[in-house]
């Protein structure tokens, strides 16, 4: 009394005594044949067939196996990394482990982290990488004999389309949808700006990459921001009456020129645009008109602008 289903649902297995000799049990079709059918063929049910059916049988319920597969959670311990020679290391670490079941695998997903576009996957959670930006390192468990990943196209799949596939498809297996964040910086003078102004003391959490990622919208706009936020410049005195004095920081080899332009946009006529000595230089105000001027800092790397007023 054992057979093998394929299907959820209530089952029910009968015991059936019988004579081949005067019950032809050819007349069964699995699927339509129904045990009421064969009842009214035997004495027992009506019909003139010495046999007996157990009509009761014994019911069992056959349940959809739950989903056991869990990806965990992951976190980076070094969030930021800068690029080296045009490359860089970034790794994650499982945080909540994950849960396994037989015949499943785990891997490592690395993907792009505003648009979770998939750059790579890897057996661990490790990857280098030669662009600077924001990552995610994800945790994926599933069976390959039920999520085929060769539908996985570097550069155009994303997470999301996973987790669709999963989710529309009664997939049992799981994608640590967050991940470990990372932040790769680009060129040697940036890494040493970032590391200069941002948590001296505190150091960079994965939270304050999590941070970031919430409030740009790209790496880009993210560098932009936080070199306009956080460039030290000093100007004075200001207002000013002959000689302004301009003190920057600037990096190794960055060459800072600047332009000084009115209220109205013009370039003033002592026309300004000299490079500034290792960042520091002065600003000759002496044939300005009182006013309010805009001078524009310029780099290969940065831009910065501020106001200055000329009142003599």
């Amino acid at each position: 009394p054992s057979f093998d289903v394929t299907e959820p649902g209530s089952y029910t297995i009968h015991t059936l005594v019988y004579n081949p000799n005067t019950l032809d049990l050819g007349i069964v079709e699995f699927g339509v044949t129904t045990g009421v059918d064969v009842l009214g063929l035997i004495a027992q049910g009506g019909g003139d067939i010495c046999a007996s059916l157990d009509v009761a049988g014994a019911p069992i319920s056959v349940m959809e196996e739950s989903c056991t597969a869990e990806a965990g959670t992951m976190y980076s311990s070094s969030p930021i990394t800068c690029l080296t020679s045009g490359m860089a290391s970034i790794e994650a670490m499982q945080n909540r482990p994950a849960e396994i079941p037989d015949g499943y695998e785990q891997l490592f997903v690395l993907t792009e982290a505003f648009t979770l576009t998939i750059l790579n996957v890897s057996a661990t959670p490790s990857f280098d990488v030669s662009d600077r930006g924001f990552y995610r390192i994800h945790s994926l468990v599933y069976n390959p004999e039920t999520l085929d990943l060769s539908i996985v196209v570097p550069g155009e799949t994303t997470g999301f389309d996973v987790v669709n596939l999963i989710n529309n498809n009664d997939i049992c297996a799981s994608l640590d949808v967050h991940g470990a964040v990372n932040l790769v910086l680009g060129y040697n003078w940036f890494c040493s700006f970032f590391n200069n102004y941002y948590h001296k003391d505190a150091g960079v959490q994965s939270a304050d990459v999590d941070n970031y990622i919430k409030e740009y919208k790209s790496y880009k706009t993210f560098e932009a921001d936080f070199i306009a936020n956080n460039s030290e410049i000093s100007l004075y005195p200001n207002p000013v009456k002959s000689t302004l004095n301009v003190s920057i920081q600037t990096f190794d080899n960055e060459v800072m020129t600047y332009k000084m332009r009115d209220m109205s946009g013009r370039q003033v006529a002592t026309g300004l645009n000299n490079s500034l000595n290792n960042g520091s230089g002065q600003i000759d105000a002496t044939n300005l008109a009182n006013g309010m001027y805009i001078i524009s800092f310029e780099s290969e790397y940065r831009t910065i602008i501020k106001k200055v007023m000329v009142n003599k």
